[in-house]
């Protein structure tokens, strides 16, 4: 029986998920197609405050509402 692959570093494990984001328009275009034709979407964070992350929930958000027709947005936030 063959060995499993086992990635060297915990990065190298997950490089095939990880998109950065640059500020471009389709930085969430991966993201939308795994949502599909989803009903509830969650969004979680653990670091209350953080303006980075405000920021890029207010775009998933809007990519939420305009590109999958969301109509409804429920936040727990400070």
């Amino acid at each position: 029986m063959a060995a499993a692959h086992i990635a060297s570093t915990p990065v190298a494990s997950l490089e095939h998920d990880i998109y950065p984001i640059t500020g471009a328009v389709d930085d969430y275009d991966s993201l939308l197609e795994l949502i599909g034709d989803r009903r509830l979407v969650l969004i979680g964070e653990a670091s209350h405050g953080s303006h980075e992350f405000y920021r890029e929930r207010a775009r998933i958000t809007r990519r939420l509402i305009d590109g999958l027709g969301f109509a409804v947005v429920a936040v727990e936030a400070d």
